[in-house]
């Protein structure tokens, strides 16, 4: 509901952030928009990766919180990936 009401907003202020899109639309799920939802599709696919050679029967709760702490806790200390997202970010 609030993404309809801020696109009848930029509609009515004739306001449109992208260009040759229209006024108020927005691209869809764009991850190269907003390097937070970057970092959030790199965890998931590392957490996958690293559950790629479990048996999908022995994947539980407490498997899935201890390999998502350990890659969280292996994100933590990539500098170079956060440096990275962060020059883009300033490039789009």
């Amino acid at each position: 509901m609030r993404a309809s009401a801020t696109n009848a907003l930029l509609d009515e202020q004739k306001l449109d952030f992208f260009r040759f899109s229209g006024y108020g639309r927005w691209p869809g799920k764009s991850p190269d928009m907003n390097p937070a939802e970057s970092v959030g599709a790199i965890m998931q696919e590392r957490v996958e990766r690293a559950l790629l050679d479990v048996d999908p029967t022995d994947i539980d709760r407490e498997l899935l919180v201890e390999t998502t702490t350990q890659v969280l806790e292996d994100l933590k200390t990539d500098r170079n990936l956060f440096k990275n997202l962060l020059h883009s970010f300033r490039h789009r």
